[in-house]
């Protein structure tokens, strides 16, 4: 489960185990699960993304070798919002603990490490997908993110900061890429 903004729209998703890239295909809903379930009772190596929330995503990936790393990588856009002559652009990288109403369904077991903290109810029956964890019992980031942005505003402009986060960013003309200094971060609004 990943948060991403409501108002940014995925465009593509690669997947890197290893030495291997794959690429992802843009499909319906219900034919992406599909062509995943597929791949997947074939035994290769998938990955898919599926829309949960207007705000949260879904990622499953399938037949990752123990040891074998793998890194996933989202690209969308998003327009930066404006005000007061300053634009923003905002990217949620945690998941707030959510209500969920009702008694827990009892045949409902929760296992570490596959779902989250909460259990389905009658009127919250996603509960445990809503919920995951989002550091091993180590301490150790689960999901730990990288952000990158290019940023391409057609001038020049005066200033580019992070409230906070330390960012460095590079000029090419009129587009700007702006990452991270201190690398992956999860758990945090970046801003």
């Amino acid at each position: 489960m990943l948060p991403l903004p409501e108002t940014a729209a995925v465009y593509a998703m690669t997947m890197r185990v290893g030495e291997r890239v794959i690429r992802a295909v843009v499909q319906e809903k219900q034919q992406a699960r599909k062509t995943f379930e597929k791949a997947r009772s074939e035994g290769r190596k998938a990955a898919l993304t599926e829309q949960f929330r207007a705000n949260l995503f879904y990622q499953q990936v399938a037949n990752i070798g123990p040891g074998e790393q793998i890194m996933v990588e989202i690209k969308l856009l998003q327009q930066a919002d404006y005000d007061q002559g300053s634009f923003s652009l905002r990217f949620p990288m945690t998941l707030t603990p959510r209500f969920v109403p009702d008694r827990p369904q009892s045949e409902f077991v929760i296992t570490p490490g596959r779902y989250g903290w909460a259990a389905p109810t009658d009127q919250v029956s996603e509960a445990h997908l809503l919920s995951p964890d989002m550091q091993a019992a180590n301490g150790r980031v689960i999901n730990p993110v990288e952000i990158s942005a290019k940023l391409n505003v057609g001038m020049e402009l005066r200033e580019i900061a992070s409230a906070y986060h330390q960012i460095r960013v590079m000029r090419h003309d009129a587009e700007y890429d702006i990452g991270l200094v201190d690398g992956p971060v999860a758990g945090q609004v970046v801003a």
